[in-house]
C-alpha cells in the first residue's frame, strides 16, 4: 500500500512542477501567489491529475518490463519500484513550504530539486537489478521492445498533452493557428465546411489542409481543443513505431531500433514543432511526420498499397508536401532503381503541388476576397516581385540575388514581424 501512496504523491508533485513551470518562469515565481485562487486551484488540480497518470504509467510499465526481464513476479517488482518515486516528492515539499511561509522566491530551488530527484530516481531504478544474476541480465530485446516502446510513447503523449492542457488553462493559446483549426471543425459539423472567422472565408483559399477532418468522428463526441491536442500527440508518438521498425529491420537489432525510437522522442526540433515554440498547441501539419515515416516504412517493405495510402495522407496535410513526395520519387528512381514507381510518385507530388497552388487555392482565394493574387503566400516573396510572374522572372534572371536573399530571409522576416 505504501508504494502506491508514494507514486500517487509523486504524481501530485510532478503535476505541481509542470503547473509551476507552465504558468510563469521560475525566476518570476513571486507572481504565482497573486493569481486568482480559483484559477490556481483549477489549474493545479488538472496538473496533478496528469502527473498521477504519468507516474502510474511509468511505474506499471517499467515494473512490467523489469519483471519480464528478471523473471520475477510482477507484484514483487512493482513494490520495489514504487520506492524509486520517493525523490519526486521534493518539488511538492518545496512548493508547500513556499506557500506556507509566504516566500515564493523559495520556488527557485525547484530547479535544484528536479536535478536531484531525477538523479536519485534513475539510481533507484538501477538498484532494482542489483540481485539479478549475470545470466538473467541478458535482455531479450525482441520480447521487451514492444513494452519499452509503448512506455516511451505513453510518457511522450502524456507529457506534451499535459503541457498543452496547462497552457490552455493558463489562457495562453492564440487564435491562429490552434484556434481557427478547431473553429473549422466546429463550423464543419454545423454546416459551414472549413469556414473560419479570421479570414471570413473557406480555409481552402489559404492552404490545402484536410487532414484534421479525419479527427471529426472523435471531435463530434468530444468537441474541445484539448481533444485535438491529445490526438496530435498520439499521432506524433506513433511515428516512433515506424522509426523503430525501420531501424530494427535495417540493422537487424530490436535494441538498436529502440535506441532510434528514443532519439526520435528526444529530438528537439520535433518537440519544438509539436508545441510550436509554446504558442500553438495544435497544428495539423504535425500529422505529416508519422505519415511520411510510415510511407517510407511501407516503401521499404514493398507494400505499395499502404505506401500510397500514407503518401496520400501526407499530401492532404498541406499543399507543399507534394514537393516532399516528389523528392521521395527521385529517391525511389535513383537509389531504389524502380524507375516506373519513382516517376509515378514524382509526378503525383508535382501535380498535387501545382494543382493545389495554382488552381485550387487561387479559385477559393479570389472567390472569397476578389483578389488578383493566386495566394497570400506570394506576399512572403515580395522582395522578388508583386506577383508570381515577377517572382519567376527574378528567380530566373537574378539567381545570385535570390541566393543571397535566401540566406538572410529568416532574419528579414522576423524584422517584419
Amino acid at each position: 500500500m505504501l508504494p502506491v501512496l508514494i507514486v500517487f504523491v509523486a504524481g501530485i508533485s510532478l503535476g505541481t512542477l509542470f503547473y509551476t513551470s507552465a504558468l510563469y518562469e521560475l525566476t518570476d515565481a513571486p507572481y504565482a501567489l497573486v493569481m486568482p485562487g480559483a484559477l490556481i486551484q483549477k489549474t493545479f488540480l488538472g496538473a496533478s491529475l496528469w502527473g498521477v497518470i504519468i507516474c502510474l504509467g511509468i511505474w506499471l510499465g517499467y515494473s512490467r518490463v523489469a519483471a519480464a526481464l528478471q523473471r520475477k513476479r510482477f507484484a514483487q517488482v512493482r513494490r520495489g519500484d514504487g520506492w524509486s518515486f520517493l525523490p519526486f516528492v521534493s518539488p511538492l515539499i518545496i512548493f508547500l513550504v513556499a506557500q506556507g511561509i509566504k516566500r515564493p522566491e523559495v520556488l527557485i530551488y525547484l530547479q535544484h530539486g528536479v536535478v536531484l530527484s531525477l538523479g536519485l530516481f534513475f539510481a533507484l531504478k538501477v538498484l532494482l537489478w542489483r540481485d539479478v544474476s549475470e545470466a538473467k541480465r541478458k535482455i531479450n530485446w525482441g520480447q521487451a521492445s514492444p513494452w519499452i516502446l509503448a512506455a516511451m510513447a505513453v510518457i511522450f503523449t502524456a507529457t506534451f498533452s499535459l503541457l498543452g492542457t496547462l497552457q490552455y488553462r493558463a489562457l495562453n493559446v492564440p487564435y491562429g493557428d490552434s484556434g481557427y483549426f478547431e473553429e473549422q471543425l466546429w463550423r464543419t459539423i454545423h454546416g459551414e465546411f472549413l469556414v473560419q472567422s479570421m479570414h471570413k472565408d473557406i480555409f481552402l483559399g489559404k492552404h490545402i489542409q484536410l487532414v484534421h477532418l479525419l479527427l471529426l468522428p472523435i471531435y463530434v463526441i468530444f468537441p474541445h481543443l484539448l481533444t485535438l491536442v491529445v490526438l496530435q500527440n498520439l499521432a506524433v508518438a506513433a511515428g516512433a513505431i515506424a522509426v523503430y521498425l525501420l531501424a530494427r529491420n535495417k540493422l537487424k537489432s530490436p535494441g538498436v531500433g529502440l535506441a532510434f525510437a528514443f532519439a526520435y522522442f528526444l529530438y528537439p526540433p520535433l518537440q519544438i514543432a509539436n508545441q510550436d515554440m509554446a504558442l500553438n498547441i495544435f497544428r495539423p501539419i504535425l500529422f505529416a511526420v508519422p505519415f511520411l515515416l510510415f510511407a517510407f516504412y511501407f516503401l521499404e517493405r514493398k507494400r505499395l498499397g499502404l505506401f500510397f495510402l500514407f503518401a496520400f495522407l501526407t499530401l492532404i496535410t498541406k499543399e507543399e508536401f507534394g514537393l516532399i513526395l516528389a523528392f521521395m520519387g527521385i529517391y525511389i528512381f535513383l537509389a531504389r532503381r524502380k524507375k516506373r514507381l519513382g516517376a509515378s510518385v514524382f509526378g503525383l507530388g508535382v501535380i498535387w503541388f501545382l494543382v493545389a497552388f495554382f488552381l485550387v487555392i487561387p479559385y477559393f482565394h479570389q472567390a472569397a476576397a476578389g483578389a488578383k493574387q493566386v495566394s497570400h503566400v506570394v506576399t512572403y516573396y515580395e522582395d522578388f516581385g508583386q506577383d508570381w510572374e515577377e517572382v519567376k522572372e527574378t528567380v530566373l534572371t537574378r539567381p545570385l540575388f535570390v541566393l543571397c536573399a535566401g540566406l538572410s530571409l529568416h532574419a528579414r522576416w522576423h524584422q517584419k514581424d
